[in-house]
């Protein structure tokens, strides 16, 4: 999808997951690496509104429209993650994720459920949230931030780590 001077892959698109996946699957193939995680991925803060917009128009009538436009873009979004998810353990690395520190935000904004992915097996090993606040922060202290993400509920096996800018 092209807005402004930016494109960006919607993936609501089943052949936008088959090239993340494939991107993916390369770097595990012609790499020595441990793992894949994505950073700042999902919808784009700004770019969407809440109504269906005119790119996707087509592809969420197609849908059956069942789903609300915010479950049917966070639906798309957990098929990007599973399916990247697959092709790390395909290749026996570990497939993490690195959201905001708000899931508020990136569930209602960005359309991706990372409750979900912390609790469900299939979809991450771990989680690093972009904690980059000091204590004093002040509507997200760094303390605070921590106990929210580490009172989730994870399912056997997924790993919550901390990320921290060193700027």
């Amino acid at each position: 999808v092209q807005s402004g001077a930016g494109k960006y892959y919607n993936p609501a698109y089943p052949e936008v997951r088959a090239e993340i996946a494939a991107c993916a699957e390369e770097i595990a193939s012609r790499y020595d690496v441990d793992g894949i995680q994505f950073d700042d991925y999902f919808y784009p803060t700004g770019l969407m509104s809440s109504s269906v917009e005119s790119f996707e128009e087509a592809d969420y009538a197609a849908s059956g429209r069942k789903l609300s436009v915010a479950d049917w873009r966070r639906a798309a979004v957990d098929a990007l993650i599973s399916g990247s998810y697959q092709v790390a353990h395909a290749k026996n690395i570990v497939f993490g994720v690195s959201p905001s520190h708000d899931y508020n935000k990136t569930y209602s904004q960005m359309y991706a459920d990372t409750h979900k992915w912390l609790a469900q097996p299939g979809y991450v090993d771990y989680m690093c949230p972009q904690i980059y606040f000091g204590f004093l922060h002040g509507s997200s202290p760094f303390d605070k931030m921590v106990d929210q993400w580490f009172a989730l509920p994870r399912a056997s096996g997924v790993q919550l780590y901390v990320g921290l800018a060193i700027y």
